[in-house]
Formats: structure tokens, C-alpha cells, sequence
């Protein structure tokens, strides 16, 4: 990788700019539009002073699933193979598939034709109930759900999910589960959940440590290795093995694997729990996600039309849209890389100065990052209205009055791009000369956008004096148990996709909380304290604050605790976004219909989608 590069990439951007200076106001963008039946005019504004489109490229979001018709098979894709079905267990491959196939005691409806304001409704339990002091929760379980009928294990097809198997699933979970610490009281005291017990078959009572105001968000982690309601026959791995199949009360039923060619998932046609009035789902008979790992592969079938949808970079989209301009294109809200960077502890490791992380910040230029990744100012030349927005330690696609912008804020001063403040303090750390250090990260098992973010971020730092030495190791041998697992007993650098929760002050907790599922180790003074059981100790200011903001029931004052998480961190820069987002467009075949009229839904994967054969591909 060259030092160079983005000297080059900028280069190459301003000389495209001059060219379509040079040449009459832009004509290589007149050109695509004439292709594409747009205008070549100049931009305008609404009255609210933002911009609107005028590039005749964008589709309306509508719903118009009163013209829904039934039937068919959807065509999707994974890149890469699944390690292990087993819903208590985190791994990327399978979060969307976990998803599709169990339930919990709620889920989120999501916000049409909006975004997603965190709004719960029941799941697996249909209704509940509080204690007057709460800390006890009565569920009272679905009876309109029912387990798939695929695969055959006699005893559970088609039956309605019971307190037994909700019993099974808790101690399973708090045995074993990857995300048990967030919840489990007796493998976290800060964890809310100290008992479940079934007066009858139809209700689950919950005892809880604490009155948390979040109890409902907090099981309603849509992460695989969350909490999932699982028939208690899985108990017998020789009836129901979990790890190479799955069988639950969602949706969809998995119906077959072929390891590197497919998966098979079939409707489940006992899936009745949806509260929102759509009928019966899902739409679709069927759902068939190929395994293709290369994205030139990837984006050659979506062209094709044997992938109906597909996430194509931004820089990607306009050409695809040329090629095909029957694709449907839709503006989103603000996107965001889901890469975060995570740091060594080790006393040999100079990430464990905080110096050193905020010049690690301050080598990235954000603004840059964002308008490469997200093609901004080639889409603003069309007449695309595009939104820019940096990341912090919650990302800008949080629930709507939670984000906070850092850009230019005064509590984000080692968010700004500047290459002299970086190096004053990377030499006030001792490292007057630069530094030099490994960066190491998985060669497979997440997406495209996971290598693309690597590579833009790792040529920025030398700039500052970062000299890294960037090795690719194999995900479950090394990455794993070494880097990603080892809260942060490593030296150096390295990079997982981001997971968590969709509540703020949840997420929050996870990520920096020193018991939370998802904490990569660090403390304040670089000393890498443990607890005399030997696990970290962690940062006292982070452990206090998250664990209020679960516990507060107000939600403006559970914003407010976030606030401050906010903005500690973007002192200590302990678990660092890529950068940020930009305004994001999503292509699909206009067959498939659906697409972004639900938002932030949970464990309805691809249901409320369905196919119009009247439409391309299936019809030209």
C-alpha cells in the first residue's frame, strides 16, 4: 500500500473537477444524465434551504404493497460461508439469517417510510406487565406464533413456542450465550436479569436486579449471540443441532445449505405474531442467498438480474445505473462504515497512551474519507442532494435526537484533520520520530466495505508518522482469540465490523463498559489494571456512566448520560468509527418492491419484500 495514495486519489478527483470545467459546464455529467433521462441544470433548494434533487435519477419511496402479490423466490447473497448456524453465537455470516428464523420477547416494528424511533411491540410474548416497583416483568407468550415446519424434528413442527422452551433457551443462554454478560445477573452483577421461572406454560416471569428502564431494549439485541427463543428439543444436539441447522418461530424456515454454493429458507407458514396489519407473512415463498465472496462476481449477477438487490459502493453506483438504468435508485438517510479501530493495552503497545490515539485521529481526514467512500461530490454534480455527517462513539445512524455531530464541536478537538497536531503529539509521547507498529485484521469473513475502509484509513496515518506493518491473519485461528477476544491484551492495531444494539445507552454499554460483550480493553492511564480474577478493570468513568444510562428510565435524562459518553470519549478515543457517512442510495430491480418502506425493523428479514412480475428483470 502506498503512502501515497491518497495524494493520488485527490489528484485524480480535481482533475476530473477541472475537466468538466474545461468542458462546458460539465458535460461528462449532461452526458450520464442524458443517458439516464435527467437534467443537466443546476441545483436548488426548498424552503427549509436544503437541497432537492434535480438529477431525474432518484425513484420515489413509496409503499404500495396493496398491490402486493404473493409467491416466489427472492434471489440475495452472503460473501462469505457461515461457521456456525447457532444463534447464541456471534459471527457476522449469520446475524441475517438469525434474524429470519427466531423471535424474542419483542422486536422492532421499525418506522415506515422512516426512520426507526426505537418504538417496541411483542414478539414472543404478546403482552406484559411491570411490577409496581419494577423490578419484576410478567410476559405472557404468543399464541398466534409457531415453530417452522422445515427442518422435520417431531414434536416441534408447527407448534406454538412455550414457557419450556423459553426456560431452555435462558439457561442455554446464560451458559454459553457470546452476549450473556449484558444480560446474565450471575456472569455480570451490572446485568439486569437474575431469574426467569413459568407459573404455566403460556407466561415467563422475570426478576430482575435493578429497576432498568431499558429492560425491553435490552432483549431486544438483534445481534447473533443475543437472547433467541429456541425449541427446547435443540437441548439434544442428536435431535436438533444448532450449529448446522436452525428451527425457530420467525418468519422464515431454513430449509437447506450447500456449504460455498447456497442457503434455502422457505416461509414459515405458522408465523403470525406481526403486529403491524401487513396479513399474513411472509410475502415470499422463498429466499435463496448464494454464497459469493467477490464483489466483481457480486455485482456482475445484480446486473444480470439474478441478484434482485444488492449493496453497491458508492463509488460504483452511477456506473451500474449507466449500464442499467432500469435499476431502481433510492435515497436513504446517512449511511456509515460499521469498521471500528481497536488498540492494544499491553505495556509494549503505544496505543495505551491516549496521545497516541488522538493522533491516530487526527492523521484521518474525515470529510475526505467520507467523500471518497460515499462518491459525494460526483453525485452533487448530478444534482443529488447529499448529507455529510461524522461519526463519534454513537454513528450518525442512531435513533433519531441521540447522534451528536463532532465536527467542529469543542468537545471533539482530536476529531479535526491536522496532521501538525498529530505529530506534536505523537512526540509528546515519545515517539518524536514517528512509530512503528502492527496492524493486523481478518482476511475473510466480513464484506468488501471491511477491506475498502482498512485500506483508505491505513494510508492516511504515515502521514503522522504511523508507520504500520499490515498483516491479514486467519479469522478463527488468530483474529478472534488474539485481537478481537482479547480485550486488548495485544500490541498494535486492528479492525472488526461493528455490532451491538440499537438502543443508544445499550449499545454504549457494550462497547465501554469493562463487563460489556463487546469491550475491546483499555483503561485511562495506559496501566492495563485487572480485577483479581485477572479480567480488566477498565475505565471507572465508563463503567459508572453506562451503567447509569441503563438504568435510567427517563429518556431525557438517559440522553443526557449518553451525551457525556460522547463526549469522554472523544477524549480518550478508545474504540475509533472509520469517519462517518454521507447521504447513501440503495439500487434494486424494480421488481422487487418493499425496499426501505419499513426501517430499523428487527427479525422480519426480507418478509414484508415481494416480487412484481410485471417489472424487470422479469420483464424488459
Amino acid at each position: 500500500m502506498e503512502a501515497n495514495y491518497w495524494t493520488r486519489v485527490t489528484n485524480s478527483r480535481l482533475g476530473r473537477r477541472r475537466l468538466l470545467l474545461a468542458t462546458g459546464g460539465g458535460a461528462a455529467a449532461a452526458a450520464f444524465l442524458a443517458a439516464c433521462g435527467g437534467s443537466d441544470s443546476g441545483g436548488s433548494s426548498t424552503a427549509s434551504g436544503k437541497s432537492k434533487d434535480t438529477s431525474g435519477l432518484l425513484t420515489d419511496l413509496v409503499d404500495d404493497s396493496k398491490n402486493v402479490q404473493r409467491g416466489g423466490s427472492n434471489k440475495f447473497f452472503l460473501n462469505a460461508d457461515q461457521q456456525n448456524l447457532d444463534p447464541m453465537f456471534t459471527s457476522l455470516p449469520n446475524q441475517a439469517v438469525t434474524n429470519m428464523v427466531y423471535t424474542q420477547f419483542f422486536y422492532y416494528p421499525g418506522g415506515h417510510l422512516q426512520a426507526n424511533d426505537g418504538t417496541i411491540a411483542g414478539d414472543g410474548a404478546e403482552s406484559w406487565e411491570w411490577s409496581p416497583d419494577h423490578m419484576q416483568v410478567t410476559l405472557h407468550l404468543s399464541q398466534k406464533s409457531h415453530f417452522g415446519m422445515e427442518p422435520n424434528v417431531p414434536g416441534v413442527n408447527g407448534r406454538i413456542p412455550d414457557a419450556a422452551d423459553v426456560l431452555y433457551s435462558w439457561d442455554r443462554f446464560r451458559a454459553q450465550a457470546t452476549r450473556r454478560s449484558d444480560v446474565a445477573y450471575e456472569v455480570n452483577p451490572d446485568a439486569p436479569v437474575v431469574s426467569m421461572a413459568s407459573p404455566d406454560p403460556k407466561t415467563v416471569v422475570v426478576k430482575l436486579s435493578a429497576p432498568y428502564g431499558i429492560f425491553e431494549h435490552m432483549m431486544t439485541n438483534t445481534q447473533a449471540g443475543s437472547f433467541f427463543i429456541m425449541p427446547k428439543e435443540a437441548g439434544d444436539p442428536n435431535v436438533l443441532d444448532v450449529r448446522r441447522s436452525q428451527l425457530g418461530a420467525g418468519p422464515w424456515q431454513f430449509s437447506n445449505y450447500e456449504t460455498s454454493v447456497k442457503m434455502t429458507y422457505h416461509r414459515n407458514p405458522g408465523f403470525g405474531q406481526d403486529t403491524r396489519g401487513l396479513g399474513q407473512l411472509p410475502y415470499m415463498d422463498e429466499h435463496v442467498i448464494a454464497i459469493v465472496p467477490e464483489y466483481a462476481t457480486q455485482l456482475a449477477a445484480f446486473k444480470d438480474g439474478q441478484l434482485y438487490s444488492m449493496p453497491v459502493r458508492g463509488e460504483d453506483q452511477l456506473a451500474i445505473k449507466k449500464d442499467q438504468p432500469a435499476l431502481e435508485m433510492i435515497a436513504l438517510l446517512t449511511a456509515s462504515s460499521s469498521n471500528r479501530w481497536f488498540f492494544g493495552a499491553l505495556p509494549e503497545s503505544p496505543f495505551k497512551d491516549a496521545r497516541v490515539r488522538r493522533a491516530w485521529s487526527m492523521a484521518v481526514d474525515r470529510d475526505l474519507f467520507i467523500d471518497v467512500t460515499y462518491n459525494v461530490s460526483e453525485f452533487e454534480k448530478l444534482g443529488l442532494p447529499m448529507e455529510r455527517k461524522w461519526d463519534a462513539a454513537i454513528r450518525n445512524t442512531a435513533w433519531d435526537g441521540w447522534y451528536m455531530d463532532p465536527k467542529g464541536a469543542d468537545w471533539a478537538p482530536f476529531h479535526k484533520h491536522d496532521i501538525a497536531g498529530a505529530k506534536k503529539l505523537l512526540a509528546a509521547a515519545g515517539f518524536a520520530n514517528g512509530m512503528d507498529d502492527n496492524l493486523r485484521y481478518t482476511a475473510t469473513g466480513y464484506p468488501d466495505t471491511y477491506n475498502k475502509g482498512i485500506e483508505r484509513i491505513s494510508a492516511m496515518v504515515p502521514d503522522a508518522g504511523f508507520r504500520m506493518k499490515v498483516n491479514t491473519v486467519n479469522f478463527n485461528t488468530e483474529w478472534r482469540p488474539q485481537l478481537a477476544d482479547a480485550r486488548g491484551q495485544f500490541e498494535g492495531v486492528s479492525v472488526i465490523v461493528d455490532s451491538g444494539t440499537a438502543e443508544p445507552s445499550n449499545y454504549l454499554y457494550a462497547h465501554y463498559n469493562a463487563k460489556g460483550s463487546l469491550n475491546h480493553g483499555f483503561d485511562p492511564d495506559g496501566l492495563n489494571r485487572k480485577n483479581p480474577d485477572g479480567s480488566v478493570r477498565g475505565d471507572p468513568m465508563m463503567n459508572d456512566l453506562t451503567t447509569k444510562a441503563r438504568l435510567e428510565p427517563d429518556v431525557n435524562k438517559r440522553k443526557e448520560i449518553v451525551s457525556q459518553i460522547i463526549k469522554y470519549e472523544a477524549q480518550m478515543m478508545y474504540f475509533l468509527p472509520d469517519a462517518g457517512g454521507a447521504t447513501a442510495f440503495d439500487l434494486a430491480w424494480p421488481a422487487y418492491r418493499g425496499r426501505q418502506v419499513w426501517q430499523g425493523t428487527t427479525s422480519r428479514g426480507v418478509s414484508h419484500n415481494w416480487l412484481d412480475r410485471n417489472k424487470a428483470p422479469f420483464k424488459v
